[in-house]
């Protein structure tokens, strides 16, 4: 089996689509506080690539390894 098909699959939703060909999508997932026990909404967002910027208002993403910018 190849290892390129192993990839962490997550829905998020389209928080912008300003930029061009580049969309801005938030995943939200549910964390248990270590001493209350209560649950929080904790939220990360990610840069995807839209090439015809027609993406949906909830998409599923494949997460990478981040890539490193040269400055």
């Amino acid at each position: 089996m190849s290892e390129r098909n192993l990839r962490k699959t997550r829905i998020g939703v389209v928080t912008s689509n300003k930029m061009e060909k580049t969309i801005t999508v938030a995943i939200e997932r549910k964390v248990k506080h270590p001493i209350y026990g209560k649950f929080l909404k904790k939220t990360t967002k990610f840069h995807a690539h839209d090439e015809k910027t027609s993406a949906a208002l909830v998409i599923p993403l494949k997460l990478w390894k981040p890539v490193r910018s040269a400055n």
